[in-house]
């Protein structure tokens, strides 16, 4: 069929028709409603299948019902039209004539579907009244389909309970993409490039009369007339003059144009805007009659032109209205907009009011705003078209640029605007004095890392003096900075005061920064619980924000304390949940912490080369700043993941790399960590990462001397919990060397420094083997473990080494037997000592390396005092090993 695309998945749906009593296909005029009947048609049984094409003489109810019996009586030849005189009689009662109708139909044998096409044309109260009659009663064998425009005027609910109803819409009617190109060839044209495809989908949202008069236009005249497509095309403002301008009153045509100003609008702004009380009856109509206007997806009360219909509607608002009124209708429009929140919405109608002094005022509020939420993407949009000179004369839109350009680590736009303000005569030297100090001292802070801070004078970062929202980011930059600079309590305490502050002048997005803050602050301290309880609260109250800045914060922060519980699957859906959301606009700790904590979680399952690839992205953002601390962390946790397998499998060359990569040997020559001046924690972290370098060398001395030295740093500046990481790495260190009480007493020592509740899933994970000396220490009466077990049942495999039912003696040195002392790799290679094998032997069981296994032989001679492997054996023989 030329100019059409058979329907399959349309006609597969009829097909189904017959299971219900009415089936009603509704959708604008141009939708394809009669060429899918057509199609339907042809496809059918002739003698099952009968069409009325309904027109204006249809209105008449009784030219309607012997139009009606006439086409069935052709169809199945059983009807005699001349029995129904009656209906001559317009008197006759709704009912009466329903039923006379019904008696006709009931004669009937055989399935049949009667198709009413075109069906809007219908606007009698009795005929809509006799079709809910029938249709009450209609026999099994019928069905009625009506194709139409707007919905009938009798009730669809009773049949929509039944089940007896089936709907096909617009929506249903749309044709994707692939029926656009199948429908191009067609027409005589050819398949449309992807990025015109695009276009001309989004445009005609599929609706089939404006695909086919685009396409008609392609196949006549190639590609730029699909770029030059829109509603105000001639056929486009013929169709349009004809379908739906033509037949409204007055009122109507005038409401219809006027409401194009809005993308999308509800009953509410058009009574503000055109000061009436009337708008709600009208988009009822609208809608009722197919007018081309849809509800919004997901905003109920709100509706929207279709697109060339508004672009044809905007055409003639320009013929036929004066600039002037609909300057004034725009300027209504953004105040409206303004008041409900709407900002967006707000500042599109200010600019196209006219008035520059306005829209100023709009686009500082609308500023004022956005930074409160963190919207600094909304904000960089909205200001990135203005001029210098008109940012310089309104220090209330420069202010929220800088503060959006830092927290989007565009730290080069940031300064050259600083710089900027420092030099422009429009900013009072009083205000450069109190408030251009801060915003410097925030931007260095940002893209420095505190690197260049442990001297920093705070004072001007409390400073009354500054503009309100420098003050209020102040009061978090300054608990921030004393965070990483290991003052925990401060960094506490002014978190504390700035949340009180924020929450109650509305700065959203900074509250959240200061809950953040406070937990990283308890959960660096080992207190846990306070941590939770800080994020639970906030996580609550933004619960119908998800997805927004401050959410992110939140969720950022969850995902920390979920992982640190060892609830490892709720800590990666949220990270999964927050990666789509974690972009340019978010600070860099929200980054980092989400793809660390997922390239950890990724790792820990198994899943090595997607945690690699988002330990790589990382560091190509990272590029962007000078970003030490967060570089620190992705070193640690690539070095975390080479030394995973075990000190006895390590991949060295895999190690070194690492180490090179991030400069570790110099590092380690130059010894960064001897009497540290002051805590940063990117020298916490890369010590950390040069012990596990050191250790998989079998530099034991050196890399104890790291531990210790950033131990007694954290130890001083209280971080409780990372200094229990670099404790239990030294006491782990000495088990894996044989010293059995000298890292069962440390690991002692550690937990009554710190606290058994800083014990935690990256003690663990940044602790390798630890479980191993945990269990050792828990089996010998040395650590009370049911917490710990419950917690992290998972690490703590009690095959291991079982705990005693009931223990008896407390810990000693002279208890432990040579079956304690040794690790479960030296029993492992033992018990193949036992059964003869070679030293390479035992190499190929074990899958380690000749010097390795030497090396675990050399562990087993010693550790009982023995000197050859026949002794060995002798001992464990006698000790039931």
């Amino acid at each position: 069929m030329h100019g059409h695309i058979i329907r399959n998945d349309l006609l597969e749906v009829l097909g189904q028709s017959h299971r219900y009593a009415l089936t009603v296909i509704m959708a604008p005029a141009g939708s394809g409603k009669t060429s899918l009947l057509g199609q339907w048609r042809d496809h059918s049984d002739e003698r099952s299948f009968v069409m009325l094409r309904i027109s204006a003489r249809d209105r008449d109810p009784m030219f309607f019902l012997k139009h009606f019996l006439e086409s069935v009586r052709k169809a199945v030849h059983l009807v005699d039209v001349s029995t129904f005189d009656l209906f001559a009689d317009q008197s006759q009662a709704s009912h009466v004539i329903a039923d006379t109708l019904l008696a006709a139909l009931e004669g009937l044998e055989g399935r049949l579907c009667i198709v009413l096409d075109d069906f809007q044309h219908i606007d009698s109260p009795l005929i809509h009244d006799i079709m809910a009659m029938v249709l009450e009663r209609l026999p099994d064998n019928l069905n009625i389909v009506i194709s139409t425009r707007r919905a009938p005027d009798f009730s669809l609910s009773q049949l929509r309970l039944e089940n007896r109803l089936l709907t096909i819409d617009g929506n249903d009617l749309r044709l994707e993409r692939q029926q656009i190109n199948q429908l191009s060839i067609t027409l005589g044209g050819e398949r449309i490039p992807e990025q015109q495809l695009e276009r001309l989908y989004h445009l005609t949202e599929g609706w089939a009369a404006g695909v086919k008069l685009a396409l008609i236009s392609y196949a006549r005249s190639g590609a730029a007339a699909l770029d030059a497509f829109s509603g105000n095309q001639p056929e486009m403002v013929d169709y349009f003059c004809h379908v739906v301008l033509k037949g409204l009153c007055e009122p109507t045509r005038a409401f219809l144009i006027a409401t194009a100003i809005f993308e999308r609008f509800n009953s509410a702004v058009c009574d503000h805007v055109f000061q009436s009380t009337g708008s709600a009856r009208f988009i009822e109509l609208f809608l009722s009659q197919g007018t081309f206007v849809t509800e919004v997806e997901g905003r109920s009360g709100w509706c929207r032109y279709h697109g060339l219909l508004r672009d044809f509607l905007c055409n003639r608002i320009a013929v036929e209205m004066a600039p002037e009124a609909t300057a004034k209708l725009h300027a209504r429009a953004a105040g409206y907009f303004l008041q409900v929140g709407d900002l967006d919405m707000a500042l599109s109608h200010a600019k196209q009011s006219g008035d520059d002094d306005y829209c100023m005022a709009v686009l500082e509020h609308a500023c004022e705003d956005w930074a409160k939420w963190g919207k600094f993407d909304s904000i960089l949009s909205a200001l990135g078209h203005l001029k210098e000179d008109e940012l310089l004369a309104r220090i209330t839109l420069a202010v929220p640029l800088l503060h959006a350009l830092i927290f989007s680590r565009r730290f080069n736009e940031a300064r050259y605007y600083l710089e900027t303000v420092k030099a422009s005569t429009h900013v009072s030297p009083m205000w450069k004095h109190s408030s251009l100090g801060v915003l410097e001292l925030c931007l260095q802070l940002f893209e420095k890392e505190t690197e260049f801070f442990s001297d920093l004078d705070a004072t001007p970062l409390m400073a009354s003096s500054c503009h309100k929202d420098i003050r209020a980011f102040s009061s978090v930059i300054l608990a921030y900075y004393l965070l990483q600079q290991g003052d925990l309590a401060s960094a506490l305490r002014i978190a504390r005061q700035a949340k009180v502050t924020l929450a109650q002048t509305g700065y959203i997005y900074l509250e959240s920064y200061a809950d953040l803050i406070m937990a990283l602050c308890d959960r660096s301290m080992g207190r846990t619980r306070e941590a939770v309880a800080t994020l639970d609260a906030s996580y609550l109250r933004l619960g119908s924000q998800a997805s927004s800045p401050a959410w992110v914060n939140i969720a950022t922060g969850m995902v920390v304390v979920h992982y640190e519980q060892n609830q490892l699957d709720k800590a990666k859906k949220l990270c999964q949940e927050l990666l789509p959301h974690v972009d340019h606009a978010c600070a860099t700790e929200i980054v980092a912490t989400v793809y660390i904590s997922l390239a950890r979680l990724l790792h820990l399952e198994g899943n090595h080369r997607q945690s690699s690839r988002l330990l790589d992205q990382l560091s190509r953002i990272l590029l962007l700043g000078r970003y030490d601390r967060f570089q620190s962390q992705v070193a640690l946790e690539c070095m975390r993941q080479a030394v995973a397998p075990g000190l006895e499998s390590v991949d060295l060359a895999a190690v070194d790399r690492v180490a090179r990569a991030h400069g570790l040997p110099e590092m380690v020559e130059q010894d960064l960590w001897r009497n540290p001046s002051h805590y940063r924690e990117s020298t916490e972290r890369y010590g950390l990462t040069a012990a596990y370098w050191l250790m998989a060398r079998g530099d034991f001395a050196k890399a104890d001397q790291i531990l210790a030295q950033i131990q007694a740093v954290l130890d001083n500046h209280g971080v409780h919990a990372r200094s229990m990481v670099a404790a239990c790495n030294r006491a782990q260190l000495r088990f894996l060397r044989g010293d059995h009480i000298e890292a069962v007493a440390m690991l002692q020592d550690s937990i009554k420094a710190n606290g058994l509740r800083c014990f935690s899933r990256s003690l663990f994970d940044e602790t390798p083997g630890l479980e191993n000396l945990v269990q050792f220490a828990a089996a010998n009466n040395a650590l009370n473990t049911p917490a710990l077990h419950r917690k992290f049942a998972d690490l703590l495999a009690p095959e291991l080494y079982p705990i005693p039912a009931s223990p008896k003696q407390p810990y000693s040195v002279r208890e432990i037997t040579p079956k304690d002392v040794l690790t479960l790799k030296e029993r492992e290679i033992l018990h193949l000592l036992q059964q003869g094998l070679t030293n390479s032997a035992i190499s190929e069981a074990t899958g380690a390396a000749l010097s390795t296994t030497k090396w675990h032989l050399k562990n087993i001679y010693q550790k009982p005092g023995v000197s050859n492997r026949t002794a060995a054996i002798v001992h464990a023989r006698s000790h039931r090993l």
